[in-house]
This record gives C-alpha cells, structure tokens and sequence, in this order.
C-alpha cells in the first residue's frame, strides 16, 4: 500500500515540478544561447529569471511538502486520508519519501541549470579539480575514498530526512492547539530547532569538560573526520526517529481534523 500512497503522491506533486524543471532547463538553455550571442540586456534578463526560478523551486519543494502533510492528514482530507485500509506510518513515510526526492531532483536540476548556463567546460573541469584535491587529501586508498563519498551522501540524505521530519512534527503538535494552529506549528518549529540546537551545544561542552575526546588524540585526520560524520549520521538518525515517532503518536492518538 506504501507504494500506492507514493504512486498517487508523486501524481499530485508532479504536476507542479516537472513543469517547473522543464522551464528551467530550457530557460537555461535560452540563456546559454543569448550569452554565446552577446545580447547584453536580454541576457542579464534571462540570468536574472533563471536565478529567481532556481530559488524559486527549493521554496516550492518547501511549500508544497508543508501543505501535502497539513492538507492531507491535519484538515478536511484527513477525513479520506485516514479511513483508508493502510496504517499511519504508510501516510507519513509516504510524504517523506515523495518529499525527499522532489528536493533531490530540485537539487540535481538545479545544478544541470547552472552547468547549461555557465558551459560544461567552466563548471566540470573545476569539479574534477575538487575531487583531484579531496583524492589526494586521502591518499591512494580507493577504499577509504569509496568509504568517505558513501559517508558523505549518507549524512546529506539523513540531514534531509531529519529536516522534513522537523517540519511534520511540528506541524504534528499543533494538533494540541483548538485555535491558530499555524501561528502555533511555526512556533513548535522554532522551538524544536532551538532544543536541537541546545543538545548539540550541551553534547559538545560535556565531551570537552570530560576530556572524553582525548581518545582520540592519536588518531589520524582521515579517522577523525570520519568519526565526526558517522557521529553526526548516528545522532541525526536518533533525532529523525524521534521526531518521526512523535508524528506518529500525535496522528494517531490526538488527531483533531479542522
């Protein structure tokens, strides 16, 4: 049933993004073409839409993963929503799922864009440089360079889970609230983030004041670094689970449709 929910999710989203990312890529085409030209004013133009467009489409993914959580499952839908024959984690991970690919491929588009733009001759050659630079940084080992990209696209995809996750929890909890359950999600936000923050503050000025990173003095930076990311991939697991069950308790025990 999860990959029904994703199938008519990815439907309903999609008819916002695919036309946006067709526009993108072609206006960045366009402005390729007017560069290569030298249309001076009619460049600067398109430059200036394509850039607006591109940040335009993270504060859409943003907004549509709001209003697909809030519309669906917190307002009259959720009528529909939760009378179907699947259970409450289908409905969330659903969303996340969906969630977090528009704002990969938001990602990915964009940065085609800026490739089509700017000439793959000024963009990859630089890339390759940076993956020369970090290659080097970590000696010979293809091991251990296979084992850092993997660490590194693993943070990325948590973080992005743990910051979606935010999001529906917070707008989870105003579930608590009878009137102004925006105003009061907004206000769940800051606060969630505030309490991260803290934690994080708190984690780090124990592990200093206990001496307990002296352990790892003798390590090497490549270990160093690694255990950092592997820290940072554990602790925002742990977050992301909490607040995914916090989600979940507050839909299925305090559910109050507006």
């Amino acid at each position: 049933m999860l990959g029904k929910l994703m199938k008519y999710e990815f439907k309903a989203t999609g008819r916002v993004f695919l036309p946006l990312f067709a526009a993108l890529i072609v206006l960045s085409a366009v402005n390729r073409v007017l560069t290569a030209l030298n249309f001076g004013v009619v460049k600067d133009i398109s430059t200036a839409v394509s850039i607006m467009l591109m940040a335009g489409i993270f504060v859409i993914a943003f907004v549509i993963t709001l209003q697909r959580f809030i519309n669906n499952l917190l307002k009259d839908e959720g009528y529909l929503m939760f009378t179907l024959p699947v259970r409450t984690d289908s409905l969330i991970l659903s969303k996340l799922f969906v969630s977090a690919v528009w704002f990969i491929a938001s990602f990915l588009v964009v940065m085609a864009s800026i490739v089509i733009m700017t000439g793959t001759g000024t963009i990859l050659p630089d890339f390759w440089d940076a993956l020369r630079r970090i290659a080097n940084a970590l000696g010979s080992n293809g091991l251990r360079i296979a084992l850092t990209v993997i660490e590194l696209l693993a943070a990325l995809i948590v973080n992005l889970f743990a910051g979606i996750l935010t999001l529906y929890a917070s707008m989870s909890l105003s579930l608590l609230a009878n009137r102004r359950r925006g105003l009061f999600g907004f206000g769940a936000f800051i606060v969630i983030c505030i309490a991260l923050q803290v934690i994080s503050a708190v984690v780090i000025a124990v592990t200093s004041a206990t001496g307990a990173g002296n352990a790892f003095d003798n390590l090497s930076v490549y270990a160093l670094q690694s255990l950092a990311v592997l820290a940072d991939i554990v602790i925002t697991a742990a977050v992301a689970a909490g607040l995914y069950f916090l989600s979940r308790y507050l839909l299925r025990r305090r559910l109050n449709l507006e």
